[in-house]
């Protein structure tokens, strides 16, 4: 195993940098081979190459992308792009593209493939030589303390990665990236499924320890709008007239602070994380809930939550077609 924490710090903000905007275009580049816009392959094909030719960007990328769950899959679009434009398009479906030009872009497609594992194995070859170089000068030290260590731990005392703390840090750095990665992976899951059936989505999400299991935490977690869920699917879901739902719904509402704000404004603030539903009655819920929050931020706003109800609820209805 390999230490990468030395791998994670300046070079993190620099790729992000340099190459959110740039990396992003090509993505889109190449995950719609049939635009036009790939009339220009052959110059996103050269600068990839340039990209794959170096084994640190490509685990740079995967790392500080793909193992973090703030920032979109980069190593995983990039593939999947190079994958999609070397199959060319599927059969039966119309292309802008001459047969000559589906041919090179293939063509440098594979190459940026194979350009991209040359580089992963020249990567793992100079970690494996890194670590062959060390070896030769502490053998007989690694064997005493590994035959100690075998002994210390049977009696409690001493656990090999106590006398080893080296090599502790680098199976700890590589473990980490693999529980990040593990991590982003089950949570995008999560996140598709609550994008098809909210409540299901939140109990995978709970049942995996995503999020935590009281409706404060949900509530947070669907504040917090992470990457990938769908704004309608957040508004049906705390509409919903189910126990903890609703609840949830509660959390969500009481977590806004709407102090000497007005109250058109308000209004926007709190549905700038969502989308109402379409169905009247979960409206009627969430504007209910928002019309009793903002009058308990602003006592002397309305007479009643009642008449700040039937107002936010008269503005809804009249911004809906």
């Amino acid at each position: 195993m390999v230490s990468l924490r030395c791998r994670m710090g300046k070079r993190r903000m620099e790729l992000r940098r340099k190459r959110r905007r740039k990396g992003s275009n090509r993505v889109l580049m190449l995950e719609n081979p049939d635009d036009e816009i790939l009339l220009r392959g052959k110059t996103v094909s050269l600068e990839l190459l340039k990209i794959v030719g170096d084994p640190q960007i490509i685990i740079d990328i995967f790392v500080n992308y793909d193992c973090d769950v703030d920032s979109p899959n980069i190593f995983e679009r990039i593939v999947n792009g190079l994958l999609k434009t070397a199959l060319g398009p599927p059969s039966g479906s119309t292309t802008t593209l001459s047969a000559v030009q589906d041919v090179t872009f293939r063509h440098e497609s594979v190459k940026c493939l194979v350009g991209i594992i040359k580089s992963m194995g020249a990567w793992m070859d100079g970690q494996l030589k890194i670590g062959h170089s060390d070896s030769p000068k502490s053998f007989e030290n690694d064997t005493s303390a590994e035959s100690h260590s075998t002994s210390t731990a049977e009696d409690g005392t001493l656990a090999d990665c106590e006398l080893h703390p080296e090599m502790n840090s680098e199976l700890s750095d590589a473990a980490t990236v693999e529980q990040r990665r593990a991590y982003k992976i089950e949570l995008l899951k999560g996140v598709s499924l609550f994008n098809r059936k909210p409540s299901k989505g939140i109990e995978f999400l709970i049942n995996t320890r995503k999020v935590g299991n009281t409706p404060e935490e949900v509530a947070s977690f669907l504040k917090k709008n992470t990457t990938g869920l769908n704004e309608t699917m957040i508004g049906d879901y705390l509409g919903e007239r189910e126990e903890f739902a609703l609840k949830v719904m509660h959390a969500y509402v009481d977590s806004f602070n709407f102090k000497s704000i007005d109250f058109g404004e308000a209004i926007r603030f709190f549905l700038r994380g969502f989308r109402l539903p379409g169905e009247a009655q979960k409206i009627d819920r969430i504007m209910e809930k928002f019309a009793e929050r903002y009058c308990k931020c602003n006592p002397n706003s309305f007479t009643s939550a009642d008449t700040a109800y039937v107002l936010a609820y008269s503005v809804i209805m009249l911004n809906t077609d």
